[in-house]
């Protein structure tokens, strides 16, 4: 009873500040849509939720409750005889304290990676986030979903933001890219990376997008540097993904001449060349050995628990060469194997379903064409670049089709977004999700 009263009244509370909070009012919504896509987010991780408590049984293998049983952990110093410790975990002032280390990092099954590497261990920063929300959860798992879900659509919130000036002749397909995909709405309403990614991704595009316009407004520059922080902490490759395509964005938008197409040409060029010949900031590990050993250690994992829809990846050799030669298929592997997915259960099935979004989105935004001397190339191309490079990225390294599914979270309105972008606002499509 009273895990469902806290979470009755964290979600009165957040449907509230939803309807009050200025950020969640922009043209093209009704007042009653967004709460409506909270509910349905809430609903969404309730059922995340209930399939991995009641169906996929072990709680150990389970990466919604990973974090939240290591936050449990985190959390349990407030009761020790040192609770100023629960502060240093929180912060990250305490990494090299052997007590802590003793009684609460080893303790924990995911603080320390099996293969620790260069790259920030963003499961640090999950833990974290359900430490911090145990303070008034009192350790009821759904009130941690709630929050999740609120994080998640305030990242959502950011884009459809920064995209709207854009696409008013399209703010209802915005609206349903940006807030109702399905696998979007699913995975990023769990306690699990998403919905922290969605929102840093979410608050650096709305900022990105201003300053590229020269807006340089403190809103603008605010969500831009915590959006920028929030992704270093949670899956660094999508900032990494982002950071050319934000740079030839930045470009265009600063000096507003003409020769988009040469100038992110020019970018994404020197941004491959740096990628072959750099290595990871503080350590001596190159930047495309990095993804080699990503692919190696998810290509282990996947063997040792026997996942049951691995496919195989031509192996990286760390080499630039291995890279090109399996662009094709790490292309394929991000847009075409979901198809084969429907073999794998209804998750699976719901993932090959949503999957013929993209040929119909394609089609349709060919159909709806505008002129190509009036496209927005610079944004197009945006959301271009990203969207290609992190495919790249998941196809290389992801040889297991339920977890690509869920990793495609952050690309996938990406993709269609670019595709409105090249519909024609002379032949509006509804502008609202009402008549």
């Amino acid at each position: 009873m009273a895990a469902l009263l806290l979470t009755l009244g964290w979600t009165a509370l957040f449907l509230w500040v939803v309807w009050r909070w200025r950020w969640f009012h922009a043209e093209g919504l009704r007042p009653w849509q967004l709460p409506a896509v909270l509910l349905l987010k809430i609903a969404a991780g309730m059922a995340l939720w209930a399939i991995y408590t009641w169906y996929y049984t072990s709680r150990a293998d389970s990466d919604i409750y990973k974090f939240f049983d290591d936050g449990n952990v985190l959390f349990s110093a407030l009761a020790s005889d040192r609770p100023s410790d629960y502060l240093s975990m929180l912060l990250g002032t305490a990494q090299h304290d052997p007590v802590i280390d003793e009684r609460y990092y080893r303790a924990m099954h995911n603080w320390y990676r099996q293969y620790e590497g260069p790259v920030f261990n963003d499961a640090h920063t999950m833990i974290r986030f359900n430490a911090l929300v145990r303070l008034v959860s009192f350790g009821h798992y759904p009130v941690h979903t709630v929050f999740a879900c609120f994080v998640g659509l305030v990242g959502s919130m950011g884009l459809y933001k920064a995209f709207l000036p854009h696409l008013r002749h399209a703010s209802a397909a915005l609206f349903a890219a940006v807030f109702l995909l399905p696998s979007v709405v699913f995975w990023s309403s769990g306690v699990l990376k998403e919905c922290v990614l969605l929102l840093g991704l979410g608050l650096f595009v709305h900022g990105l997008l201003g300053i590229a316009a020269r807006r340089w407004s403190w809103s603008h520059v605010g969500t831009f540097v915590m959006g920028l922080w929030l992704l270093t902490l949670i899956k660094v490759y999508v900032l990494g993904s982002l950071l050319s395509a934000s740079v030839a964005l930045m470009w265009c938008g600063i000096t507003r001449r003409e020769g988009v197409g040469w100038r992110y040409a020019t970018v994404f060029v020197l941004a491959t060349l740096a990628a072959g010949m750099l290595h990871w900031p503080g350590s001596g590990t190159g930047m495309l050995d990095v993804l080699r050993v990503k692919q190696q250690d998810f290509i282990g994992v996947a063997t040792s628990t026997e996942a049951g829809s691995r496919i195989p990846l031509p192996l990286l050799d760390g080499t630039a060469w291995s890279f090109i030669r399996t662009a094709p298929h790490a292309l394929f592997v991000t847009f075409i194997a979901p198809f084969l997915a429907v073999r794998n259960g209804l998750l699976g099935m719901l993932g090959a379903a949503e999957n013929l979004l993209l040929p119909m989105a394609m089609l349709f935004a060919w159909r709806y064409r505008r002129p190509w001397s009036e496209v927005p190339w610079a944004l197009v191309l945006f959301c271009a670049g990203y969207v290609l490079v992190l495919a790249l990225v998941m196809g290389w390294t992801t040889p297991v089709l339920g977890a690509l599914v869920r990793y495609r979270v952050p690309l996938l309105p990406f993709f269609f977004i670019g595709l409105l972008l090249l519909t024609d606002p002379r032949r509006p499509l509804r502008t609202s999700i009402l008549p």
